[in-house]
C-alpha cells in the first residue's frame, strides 16, 4: 500500500486543485509589476519579479471558468517550485491540506500519461 502524501488544496473559479504540499511555497497578493512577456499567450499573463526572482503568471480561470467571472485579477497569486524555478498561479483562496495516495489520482494526458503542470485529478482524498 503506497504512503501518504500532502497537497495543498487551492480554489480557482470554484474548482478545488490539489498541489503537492512541497511545491506550494506561499500564496502572494496579486503583483501591481506584472510586465508582458515575449511568448505571453493563453493562460500566461506576464512576468513579475518577487524577492528579485522572475516569476511567470498563469492565469486558469479561462479554463476553468463554467460561466464565472472573469473580469477582474483573483485576488491572489500561489508561488510554485515548477522546472528549478518559480510559476505563479492565480487562485481565489488557499483552502486546505490534505493527505492522499498516488493510487487515487487518474492521469490526464494522453495515453494514459502523467505529465506537465496538470498531470493527474484526485479522485477521493482520505481524512
Amino acid at each position: 500500500m503506497s504512503s501518504l502524501n500532502a497537497y495543498g488544496v487551492v480554489q480557482i473559479n470554484g474548482v478545488y486543485l490539489a498541489v503537492v504540499a512541497d511545491a506550494l511555497m506561499e500564496a502572494v497578493h496579486w503583483p501591481v509589476d506584472l510586465h508582458p512577456h515575449p511568448l505571453t499567450r493563453g493562460a500566461l499573463r506576464g512576468v513579475f519579479t518577487l524577492r528579485g526572482k522572475p516569476v511567470p503568471l498563469v492565469d486558469l480561470r479561462a479554463q476553468l471558468a463554467e460561466g464565472g467571472d472573469m473580469s477582474s485579477p483573483t485576488p491572489l497569486v500561489a508561488i510554485l517550485k515548477y522546472g528549478g524555478g518559480y510559476l505563479g498561479l492565480a487562485i481565489d483562496a488557499v483552502c486546505d491540506i490534505l493527505k492522499a495516495r498516488d493510487s487515487q489520482f487518474s492521469p490526464l494526458g494522453p495515453e494514459g500519461s502523467a505529465v506537465g503542470l496538470l498531470p493527474s485529478l484526485l479522485l477521493g482524498a482520505e481524512e
